[in-house]
């Protein structure tokens, strides 16, 4: 198969999504869908933690909109991975964001983790913090020592109830 054959579906495919997202977002006659939060959960089997849910500012800017969060760790690499996202609906459409954070864990109990990450060059750290016994956790955010300016703030793990039938 040539790469003509490949690239022109490919490409008739894009812009027909592109053509409707636009369209669909533009649309005054269609209302906003409502974003629900994943429920919080925090599950662990062996090695491997997994936890869902949506971070609620407690202190520092707050973004607009609904998040999500998925945040995955890994005892033997001490690593977590966090995958974020905020959807913003206002009157011209909507914005959705998406951001992924690396983080060592510094601490792993029967009863909770902790664990940094480092970002904006170093500047930012993120201190990531989830309640095992108890589903929950906690996010803090603030410059390093090194770095004297930057945004500082804290949110709580949280979750929408989803309804049953």
């Amino acid at each position: 198969m040539s790469r003509t054959n490949i690239i022109i579906p490919c490409l008739f495919t894009a812009l027909v999504t592109a053509y409707a997202t636009t369209w669909v977002l533009n649309s005054s006659s269609i209302e906003h869908p409502v974003v629900t939060v994943p429920p919080l959960w925090i599950g662990q089997e062996a090695a491997e933690l997994v936890a869902f849910g949506g971070w609620a500012t407690t202190h520092g800017y707050s973004q607009p909109g609904r998040s999500a969060v998925e945040i995955r760790c890994y005892r033997d690499r001490e690593l977590c991975t966090e995958a974020f996202a905020n959807v913003h609906h206002h009157d011209e459409g909507a914005d959705v964001e998406a951001e992924t954070y690396l983080y060592t864990v510094t601490d792993w109990t029967d009863k909770r983790l902790h664990a940094t990450a480092s970002m904006a060059e170093g500047c930012l750290e993120r201190r990531l913090e989830l309640f095992l016994d108890e589903p929950g956790g906690t996010l803090e955010w603030e410059p390093t020592e090194d770095c004297e300016e930057g945004d500082t703030g804290a949110a709580v793990l949280i979750g929408d109830e989803v309804p049953l039938g």
